[in-house]
């Protein structure tokens, strides 16, 4: 470790047990010149990595990839033993120009990552995404710090530092997200004549693809900056305020999430922030700035089915395509009491009905939190026919026709019926008339037939007799279903 202090000013990384109750150990950190400690992590071993700043030709670092100071202002990230601070290796970053490492980040297999602010052309390695002499860089070391893996330059190329950043992470997953902010402040105050975000990348999905030039940037990198995964800006276009961030209030989770608290609305702006329906407060009530918090999800999964038809027939089976992002492990529940775990399964349904679909998607890594989607399935199974009536009508009396198993009904002849388009409608006729139904919905069609019978008048009575006076003799009628006799005595 280093017990004194070397320059005017020097890094300190020192530890603490998580009560926060002593020192563990201190060190100072520097050369003869100025240095600044901007981001320490902890890898799993419980090795500490330090990343800033440095004026410094003689900082006491070895075994790196870069042991040469290049001049004006130089990157640094730092190894240190995790048990007593003892200095491992370290690296300078930069060449004869300005150059900070503002965030040092480990992956999961403790590879190193740095972003930070250049105004040299420091390059971009072969077959990587990147944005030739751009004002930041995002350079990947071995654990070690003895290797430069890669590295890349993202922001406007304008050869010249754009952006004070904000936030660093590397996933689980590998991706790199980035943020920072720009613009006249940055111009006005913050030694950077040429901050703007204007000319930064933006992806076709970007939430804000447009920028007046003083906003946050907020980007993803595949992994090994193989690709631009997400570019967009943030904090409005419909009034100039000088949005910024003063230090160590944003987040990124591994879960892709970014948090920020950051000053809006700068000048006194009442809409000079974006904010979102429900917010908290939606306007800036300050005659200057205030306070902005914002939560954005950069990269989550997106559960999505699509079938080419919501209604299937059977015995045709339900085929779905699952167009989910980001997830590897998939749970389909049918509905129906069946489950599956393909990417893109069809199920057999043996009974017709409205069935709810259920996806889980998860990924195994478990980068990403599960997302889940619903669709409403229509299942048919065409069958048409007609309920048979009771029996005969009288004339001219009115019976009520039924069909059933279609979703369209054509009756004829139509005009002895109240409406010919509907299953159930009623009939009015004189004599016996034969109906003809055509059925169909979007399984089948098929055509029924009923007889309407009505019941023909066919009164008969026994035949005139004489009877002698106090005799008496049986009368005899038929053809009806109730008789009443005049006169009754």
């Amino acid at each position: 470790s280093q017990n004194t202090l070397s320059g005017a000013q020097d890094a300190v990384i020192f530890k603490m047990p998580p009560t926060l109750s002593s020192l563990m150990w201190s060190t100072y950190l520097g050369g003869s010149g100025e240095e600044t400690g901007n981001s320490v992590q902890v890898s799993s071993n419980g090795t500490v990595y330090v990343a800033g700043g440095t004026t410094s030709s003689n900082m006491p670092i070895s075994g790196g990839f870069d042991n040469s100071f290049g001049g004006v202002v130089d990157g640094y990230v730092a190894r240190l033993n995790g048990n007593n601070g003892n200095l491992m290796s370290g690296s300078y970053i930069g060449e004869n120009e300005y150059d900070q490492v503002y965030f040092v980040q480990l992956d999961v297999d403790d590879r190193v990552y740095v972003l930070g602010q250049t105004e040299s052309d420091l390059g971009v390695t072969g077959g990587l995404y990147g944005n030739p002499n751009s004002g930041q860089f995002i350079q990947k070391y071995s654990s070690n710090l003895a290797t430069r893996e890669w590295r890349t330059m993202v922001g406007a190329s304008s050869g010249h530092v754009e952006i004070s950043p904000t936030a660093f992470l590397v996933s689980d997953c590998y991706e790199i997200y980035f943020s920072g902010w720009g613009g006249v402040l940055n111009v006005n105050n913050g030694n950077a004549p040429y901050s703007t975000t204007n000319g930064f990348p933006v992806t076709a999905n970007a939430y804000q693809p447009t920028t007046n030039g003083n906003n946050f940037y907020i980007g993803v990198l595949g992994q090994n900056a193989g690709n631009l995964k997400y570019g967009t800006f943030f904090g409005g276009t419909a009034n100039i305020s000088d949005e910024h961030v003063d230090g160590g209030t944003c987040r990124f989770d591994k879960s892709g999430r970014i948090y920020h608290a950051v000053c809006g609305g700068c000048g006194g702006n009442s809409n000079g922030f974006t904010t979102t329906p429900g917010a908290f407060s939606t306007a800036n009530g300050s005659s200057n700035c205030n306070l902005a918090a914002f939560k954005f999800e950069l990269n989550q999964i997106d559960a999505l089915i699509s079938v080419p038809n919501t209604t299937v027939c059977i015995p045709n089976p339900a085929v779905f395509t699952n167009n989910s992002a980001n997830g590897n492990d998939f749970f389909w529940d049918f509905g129906d009491g069946n489950t599956s775990t393909d990417v893109n399964p069809s199920h057999q349904y043996g009974s017709a009905g409205t069935y709810t679909v259920t996806l889980i998607v998860t990924d195994s890594n478990q980068c990403f939190s599960p997302d889940t989607t619903q669709l409403v399935l229509n299942i048919g199974d065409f069958g048409g026919g007609i309920v048979p009536l009771p029996g005969p009508i009288c004339p001219a009396d009115t019976a009520q026709l039924e069909a059933f198993g279609g979703a369209v009904y054509v009756w004829s002849p139509a005009q002895f019926l109240s409406n010919p388009n509907i299953a159930d409608p009623l009939v009015s006729v004189t004599q016996d008339t034969d109906f003809m139904v055509i059925i169909s919905d979007s399984c089948g069609i098929d055509t029924a037939y009923i007889t309407v019978e009505v019941f023909a008048p066919s009164g008969n009575i026994s035949n005139d007799t004489i009877i002698c006076i106090g005799e008496s003799v049986q009368l005899q009628a038929s053809g009806g279903v109730s008789y009443v006799w005049t006169p009754g005595t």
